[in-house]
């Protein structure tokens, strides 16, 4: 499944985009084949065949418990972004916690949840 899932975001980055919505809700399973869903929030990073403008005041589109670190600090929108979220979302299916990864867990839903998803995040990368 993993392998599938960096196929198929790998395609997507030869198009000249980011998802950048990847989770285990916009994962579809259809017999043996993998789909993934909801490209709401996917950016083109080649406009006129030229790379994104890097930018460090990018507004976090993607979803918190899937964001990279670069993306909680603001960085452009990148392959590697989305790279990273597959990772979150294959350990989060694999630990079995999809509602609530494990990196995530002790995060207060209130105002600075962005900066607490960023420590937290951190941390747990820390500690391996």
């Amino acid at each position: 499944m993993a392998l599938n899932l960096f196929d198929i975001v790998h395609a997507i980055h030869l198009k000249g985009y980011t998802h950048g919505g990847i989770k285990p809700r916009n994962l579809r399973f259809d017999g043996n084949s993998l789909h993934l869903i909801d490209f709401l929030k996917s950016k083109e990073i080649m406009p006129q065949g030229q790379p994104m403008e890097y930018s460090k005041d990018y507004e976090l589109q993607c979803d918190l418990e899937y964001a990279s670190l670069w993306a909680h600090n603001g960085d452009t929108p990148h392959c590697r972004d989305d790279l990273v979220a597959v990772g979150f979302t294959v350990l989060s299916i694999i630990t079995d916690v999809i509602g609530d990864p494990l990196w995530f867990r002790d995060v207060i839903h209130d105002g600075n949840q962005v900066n607490r998803a960023r420590y937290f995040k951190e941390n747990f990368i820390e500690k391996g």
